[in-house]
């Protein structure tokens, strides 16, 4: 077969020698290279590290633009499920506050106990709001997988739709044997980040926000105490999450520069043997995985010394709101006290036992001390009224028989025949300086105090919860910005596209003038400069030259790879 010389050959002839491949794409076959010494180091003096540029990041519409109108609609409703579950969860502290009460009604006054109605209050209590979270729950976290699975969907289907549109010079330069990994490792973020587990965040919210609202309603000086205390929690908290995020990142960077190395040493494995260079790839590929091992070890210190810190935290917020409490508490009673005298019965009590189980009933208290009525005592004996008095150490022998009788109750035995009468009696006594409408409660009552202590306890827990989530939707936006910046991306030479001129027909002349080429991946080396050609319908011509000379770049310039 006849040959055909091309123009300025002599200027596009590459050096002779064997050349060393690279995962950037085929076309560092067609260039020059030169054979490389293992024993002769070719890195550049070391210079200082520039600071990264930001990690490109999707906003929420767009990491959503595959959602339909409906299922943004059903978003909006997973969302706000989820916000009034975590909102729920503090409500449980009403209940337990009922809970708190008759804890205490038995351990101050043994065989008092709260009423049935209130105890069927609490068990009703429980049973909506655990009724309320299971439903809120379980709406969030089926629409949230339901929405993501179909959106994911969308993606995968776009982005295989981008791949085989875009043209020969992406393919190059896109290291196209790490798409499959890179839209699966992108996909597994975005599906993290649009799955039901993310709505744990509007959760968390609802949580944190629920808690603050109702420590700040039951107690706002110890909820404000407590509160304080909260940067104990939060600081190991963020150290953890921040040192998981950015260990992940090296943990990834890490395995992702090991799989490049391997790779690129399976890709052009003859040359690499041809080189000896298999121990060279064998060192890079340890020093990888090393770092991987290394930063495995840091987190596993870092992990559980914060949770440590954090377990702590928790200790310190409910010491110091239970302190404060508890003195101002006993500051209260104090000032509320008076003694406690009703149709000239004193009630009596031993020197250091001044509570309702130690009163007694006399006409002169010696060598006992009057009995002092306060806050505490009062709403006690208001909670445990119809408590049979029998059943309390006020009741049976003289005491009944003093009070009027057996068969009495807890609030007759001191003395009234309503718990209206009662309150009548003790905000009439109390002390001038005493200001407490109602008189009870106290104003910093021990239910209201374990209250504020838990719900701020849960409001820190419940931010903390939001912050893994939120930690998924960050990385999901980041990981759609780079799907997405395949998916958006028009080629020059667009497959898809129906535009253009489309020849009527083909004669089968082929003639190329001073074509003048750089790959897009070299554009320093013009594998044509100056080449023409004319081969006639018909004619067979082989083209020759040494490699790099531009032979297989004609038939792809014909076949319009490149422009």
């Amino acid at each position: 077969m006849p040959s055909l010389p091309h123009s300025g050959a002599s200027q596009i002839a590459p050096s002779i020698g064997p050349t060393v491949p690279s995962v950037g794409g085929s076309e560092n076959f067609r260039g020059s290279a030169v054979a490389r010494d293992p024993s002769v180091s070719s890195e550049a003096p070391k210079k200082k590290k520039a600071k990264p540029p930001p990690v490109p990041s999707a906003s929420l519409a767009e990491l959503l633009q595959f959602a339909t109108p409906v299922e943004k609609c059903l978003l909006v409703i997973a969302a706000l499920a989820a916000l009034g579950t975590g909102a729920a969860m503090p409500l449980m502290l009403l209940a337990f506050g009922d809970a708190f009460d008759q804890l205490g009604l038995s351990a101050t006054l043994p065989g008092a106990r709260n009423t049935g109605s209130s105890v069927t209050k609490m068990l009703l209590t429980f049973i909506y709001i655990g009724a309320a979270l299971l439903v809120g729950r379980a709406l969030s976290y089926t629409i949230g997988e339901y929405t993501c699975q179909a959106q994911v969907a969308r993606y995968k289907r776009a982005f295989l739709k981008a791949v085989l549109r875009q043209d020969v010079a992406w393919y190059e330069s896109a290291r196209p044997e790490e798409l499959s990994a890179r839209i699966a490792d992108g996909m597994a973020k975005v599906e993290k980040g649009l799955g039901g587990s993310v709505f744990v965040l509007f959760e968390g919210v609802g949580y944190g926000v629920g808690g603050l609202v109702v420590g700040l309603i039951y107690q706002p000086a110890v909820a404000g105490i407590t509160l304080a205390t909260v940067p104990l929690l939060i600081l190991p908290a963020s150290a953890l999450m921040y040192v998981l995020q950015n260990g992940s990142k090296m943990v990834s960077r890490a395995y992702a520069t090991a799989g490049g190395y391997a790779t690129e040493a399976l890709f052009a494995m003859r040359t690499v043997v041809a080189l000896e260079l298999e121990g060279h790839f064998a060192a890079k590929y340890e020093e990888a995985l090393r770092a991987v091992r290394w930063v495995e070890v840091r987190n596993a210190t870092v992990v559980g010394t914060t949770t440590g810190l954090a377990l702590s935290a928790y200790l310190v917020m409910m010491v110091a709101g239970i302190l404060y409490g508890s003195f101002t508490l006993s500051n209260e009673m104090e000032e509320s006290a008076f003694e406690y005298v009703v149709d000239g019965i004193r009630y009596c009590a031993y020197d250091g036992d001044n509570t309702p189980a130690g009163a007694t009933p006399n006409t002169s208290c010696t060598p006992l001390v009057p009995f002092e009525m306060n806050c505490n005592w009062a709403e006690l004996i208001g909670t445990a009224a119809s408590t049979p008095l029998d059943a309390t150490p006020l009741g049976g022998g003289e005491s009944s028989a003093q009070l009027g009788g057996p068969n009495l109750t807890l609030l007759e035995g001191m003395g009234f025949e309503s718990v209206g009468a009662f309150n009548a009696y003790v905000v009439a006594s109390s002390p001038p300086g005493y200001d407490n409408d109602g008189y009870h409660p106290c104003r910093m009552a021990a239910k209201l105090v374990l209250i504020a202590i838990l719900a701020m306890m849960m409001a820190g827990e419940g931010f903390s919860l939001s912050g893994p989530p939120a930690q998924l939707l960050v990385v999901a936006k980041q990981a759609a910005a780079d799907v997405l910046s395949i998916i958006s991306r028009v080629p020059a030479i667009d497959s898809f596209s129906e535009a253009g001129q489309t020849p009527e027909a083909v004669a089968g002349e082929i003639e190329v003038r001073d074509v003048v080429f750089a790959y897009p991946t070299a554009p320093d080396h013009l594998v044509c400069n100056g080449y023409s050609l004319s081969v006639s319908a018909g004619q067979t011509v082989a083209l020759c030259g040494p490699s790099g000379s531009g032979k297989s770049t004609l038939i792809q310039l014909l076949e319009r790879f490149y422009d």
